[in-house]
């Protein structure tokens, strides 16, 4: 089955209307509850921990406390969009959906590359000169099957949208719309 739009979830449940916005209270709170766990270690960390050990405290803080607060962020964004949408607010100009992105990450990396550098094939990948900095021998590997690219001289690498960005300079949101638009 088919995912569902955002437009085609509120058609199909009106009811969410009066709904979400208790949800987003209540992700909001969630959030501000986290968020103050976080204060707190911190505090505890700067309080109690030897100096030249906080760094390792504030990285198991970084990398288990801080993901689940932009998880709550996503949550919380998606609700606020559906909500626009159930009260048939404009969305902002700058919104893309998850289908502008899934559609701009269909885009061929193949294709876009070739637009900026000589590819030839190796194996079941290509490979060129790296169009994002100077070289001599090739060092820029695309990979089709998954859609992705790798430069082993600059280290960059990513799907079509970051080889956009990289590119032409371009936001997240920018180049999204660009390879909508190809």
């Amino acid at each position: 089955m088919d995912k569902l739009s955002d437009q085609e979830l509120i058609a199909a449940f009106p009811e969410a209307k009066q709904i979400i916005p208790e949800v987003i209270k209540e992700w909001k709170s969630r959030r501000l509850g986290v968020t103050n766990v976080i204060k707190q270690k911190l505090a505890i960390i700067k309080q109690k921990s030897a100096a030249e050990n906080q760094w390792f405290w504030r990285e198991l803080v970084k990398n288990f406390d801080v993901p689940t607060v932009i998880e709550i962020d996503k949550n919380i964004g998606r609700l606020t969009r559906l909500q626009n949408l159930a009260d048939n607010k404009p969305m902002p100009h700058d919104w893309i959906s998850l289908q502008d992105i899934a559609l701009a990450r269909s885009t061929s990396v193949v294709d876009i590359a070739s637009e900026h550098t000589k590819l030839r094939k190796r194996g079941k990948n290509l490979v060129g000169l790296c169009p994002l900095h100077k070289e001599k021998s090739p060092s820029f590997t695309v990979y089709p099957e998954s859609n992705t690219w790798h430069c082993f001289g600059c280290s960059n690498h990513g799907d079509v949208i970051k080889l956009i960005k990289v590119l032409l300079g371009l936001s997240f949101r920018e180049a999204v719309r660009y390879l909508i638009r190809k």
